[in-house]
């Protein structure tokens, strides 16, 4: 009688001329090979099922920052004592009281601190022309846009 032995991942046959052994070694091989794609492929099916329901669109952090900037001419022999440093300085100062540490959207509240500003100042320096003007960036991933907030004219 031929005996068919498994050693590790290979089968023996004892008589090369008995096909029996063989024919259900390959049989086997092929029920499990079966069974063996039906779990991989059910295995995959899965992680696409879970990956695919469990994906949330990703939400891109947005910062924002304001920046004020002003040109001014000034007629020779001016005597009021503008200075256009301090004149931006100051709706640099309003706008860093209301950014704070954060980098949140505050366009509201930006354009409200720099109107006090200028209710404050417009009629100071009657012999300045000129402008301020806010802008405010935003930085998305690594990118940054530039707009005009608001313009303020003397």
């Amino acid at each position: 009688m031929t005996k068919c032995h498994f050693f590790g991942p290979r089968f023996v046959f004892s008589d090369e001329k008995n096909y029996l052994c063989r024919e259900l070694f390959l049989s086997h091989i092929k029920i499990m090979g079966k069974k063996l794609i039906k779990a991989l492929a059910l295995a995959c099916g899965l992680c696409v099922l879970l990956v695919a329901c469990g994906k949330e669109d990703p939400i891109t952090p947005k910062s924002y920052y304001y920046v004020a900037d002003g040109s001014f001419n000034v007629p020779k022999g001016d005597t009021s004592g503008f200075s256009a440093e301090t004149l931006v300085s100051s709706y640099q100062a309003a706008i860093n009281r209301v950014q704070g540490s954060d980098y949140d959207e505050n366009d509201n509240a930006i354009v409200s601190a720099c109107d006090a500003i200028y209710e404050k100042t417009k009629g100071s320096y009657p012999t300045v022309s000129g402008k301020v003007t806010i802008y405010k960036h935003t930085l998305v991933d690594f990118d940054e846009t530039t707009s005009t907030l608001k313009t303020y004219s003397y």
